[in-house]
């Protein structure tokens, strides 16, 4: 009896093993399942907000690091990563809001507090994408 059910243990364990690790192929696939199996995770929408944003895709990445802060208020990197965002897409007035913001919960946060003085200093900001 103990063999039997050991033995199913392993086929279930093993059959899911083999079914995520698909998810494993690229970070792409990686991020969106992790966004999919974990959507209350701050983590994964913020993670995968960065993807997005490597790739070019600013409203996108906006879009989960909004999520990633609606499930934690205080995700100071998420609000430092959304308002690198939304300064590609030359939208200042909100990106100084989430460079404040990112502030309010790390006052110590260099590159907030940088891009935020840029900002206001009527200078132009272009920050540079993370890279996963």
């Amino acid at each position: 009896m103990a063999t039997v059910t050991l033995l199913a243990i392993l086929v279930i364990f093993g059959t899911r093993t083999m079914a995520r690790n698909r998810d494993w192929h690229d970070a792409d696939r990686f991020y969106r399942s992790l966004v999919r199996t974990a959507p209350d995770s701050c983590k994964s929408h913020y993670f995968y907000g960065i993807l997005l944003a490597s790739k070019g895709d600013d409203a996108g990445a906006i879009g989960e690091y909004d999520r990633a802060i609606a499930i934690f208020a205080g995700y100071s990197e998420a609000y430092q990563n959304r308002g690198n965002a939304l300064a590609r897409l030359g939208r200042y007035g909100e990106a100084m809001e989430s460079y404040r913001l990112c502030l309010r919960f790390d006052p110590g946060h260099m590159g907030a507090a940088r891009n935020l003085w840029t900002l206001e200093s009527g200078l132009p900001l272009k920050p540079p994408r993370r890279r996963l």
